[in-house]
C-alpha cells in the first residue's frame, strides 16, 4: 500500500506521508527519511521523511539495480549502458558514466566516495569516483559477478559469482589492496553473507552458519543448522559492563570528598569524523541526529573550494578515547586530528 509504520523501542507509529504504491526498493537514510523508487509507468524516486513528509519527486530511468549511499545523499542507477547518479543537492539534474560494459549490479562504498559497478560477461568490477565523476581502473575478477555487497567498514568487497544457488561462488576483494582475497560457497539473501565490525564474515555454507577471518577467510566457528535462521549483525554491550561506572557515580553524587587539585588538562586533539558531503543540509541534519542523542559534535564547513562538509564528534584527549567513541556508534568513521579550522555547531 505504500504506507510506512516506524518501530521504536517503546512501541510502533504510522507516518502521515506516504510515498504511494508500486514501491520496488526502498532505502533508509539518517534523521527518518526513507528514499523511495515506484513504478507507476516509468520509475520515479520520492523522498519521504517522518517531519516533512514527501519532500522530493524525481523521475529516474529504468534500470537492473540500484544502490543508495550510507548517509542517503545520493542514489545510484546501473543502465543498460553506465552508471546515473541521482544527487539530493541537484535531484534534477543527475550525471552520468558510461562505462565499455553492460552493468549488472551497483554498489556505493561506506563513505560514499566510490561506486563499484558488476559488468556483464566482463571479469572485473568498475569503479566509479563519485566526486571525480569519472571511471578509475577496474577490480579483477576470476569470473564474471552478478551481484556485489560492501562490507559496512569498508574492508572488503563481495562479489558473486554468475551460477546460482548453493554452489555460487563468491569472491572476496580486500579493498586496501584491491584484490581478491579468496573465495567461499554461499548462498546469498538479504542478511548474509554479511561483515562483523570486529573483521568476522558470516556465511551460509551448506545447512550452517560459518564464521570466518575476512582477512584471512580461516574458519573461526559454525553454527549447525544455523542457515535456516535470520541472521543480523549487530553490537552486544553487556549491562554488567557499565555498571561499575554508574556505581561509581553514585557514590561520587552521595559522599562527601575533600576537593583534590585538579590537573592542567591534556589538550584535546582527537575527533572522529562520521560524514563528507558536499550538501550542508545533510550534513547539518545527520549532526542533529548525534546532538540529539548527547554526542559532541559539530559541522565543519568546507575549508577550500572542492572540500565538502564534515561532521565531526569530539574533541577528545587521545586517538584511543575516539576511537572507542566512534566504535561505541556502529557506523563507519575515522580518527583525525584538527588544526586550527573552524567549526560551526549544528
Amino acid at each position: 500500500s505504500g504506507a510506512v509504520i516506524e518501530s521504536q523501542s517503546w512501541g510502533t507509529r504510522s507516518w502521515s506521508a506516504s510515498p504511494g504504491r508500486g514501491v520496488h526498493a526502498a532505502f533508509a537514510a539518517p534523521g527518518a527519511r526513507l528514499i523511495t523508487v515506484r513504478r507507476r509507468g516509468a520509475d520515479t524516486l520520492a523522498v519521504v521523511s517522518r517531519e516533512a513528509g514527501v519532500s522530493l519527486v524525481a523521475a529516474v530511468p529504468d534500470a537492473v539495480d540500484r544502490s543508495a549511499s550510507r548517509d542517503g545523499d545520493a542514489v545510484a542507477f546501473a543502465t543498460d549502458s553506465g552508471v546515473a547518479v541521482l544527487e539530493d543537492r541537484e535531484p534534477q539534474h543527475p550525471w552520468f558514466v558510461r562505462l565499455a560494459g553492460r552493468p549488472l549490479a551497483v554498489a556505493f562504498s561506506p563513505s560514499g566516495h566510490r561506486l563499484y559497478v558488476a559488468l556483464r560477461e566482463r571479469s572485473e568490477v568498475a569503479l566509479i569516483d563519485r566526486f571525480g565523476r569519472r571511471e578509475r581502473p577496474a577490480l579483477a575478477l576470476p569470473a564474471p559477478a552478478s551481484a556485489l555487497r560492501v562490507d559496512p567498514w569498508g574492508r572488503v568487497l563481495l562479489a558473486r559469482s554468475s551460477g546460482g544457488g548453493d554452489s555460487a561462488i563468491t569472491w572476496v576483494v580486500g579493498l586496501a589492496r584491491e584484490r581478491v582475497i579468496g573465495r567461499i560457497a554461499t548462498r546469498w539473501a538479504s542478511d548474509l553473507p554479511t561483515v562483523s565490525e570486529e573483521g568476522t564474515l558470516l556465511s551460509r555454507e551448506g545447512s550452517s552458519v560459518v564464521a570466518r577471518d575476512v582477512g584471512s577467510l580461516d574458519s573461526l566457528a559454525a553454527v549447525p543448522d544455523g542457515a535456516r535462521d535470520v541472521w543480523l549483525v549487530g553490537r552486544w554491550t553487556p549491562a554488567s559492563a557499565s555498571a561499575p561506572a554508574r556505581q561509581e557515580a553514585r557514590l561520587t553524587d552521595t559522599a562527601r570528598a575533600v576537593a583534590a587539585p585538579i590537573p592542567a588538562p591534556e589538550r584535546a586533539t582527537a575527533w572522529v569524523q562520521l560524514s563528507v558531503s558536499q550538501n550542508e543540509a545533510w550534513a547539518r541534519a545527520l549532526a542533529a541526529e548525534l546532538a540529539s542523542a548527547r554526542h559532541p559534535v559539530e559541522v565543519v564547513p568546507p575549508l577550500r573550494q572542492g572540500d565538502g562538509w564534515r561532521v565531526l564528534m569530539g574533541p577528545y584527549r587521545s586517538r584511543h578515547a575516539a576511537d572507542s567513541a566512534g566504535r561505541a556508534l556502529g557506523r563507519p568513521f575515522w580518527t583525525v586530528a584538527r588544526g586550527s579550522e573552524s567549526a560551526a555547531r549544528p
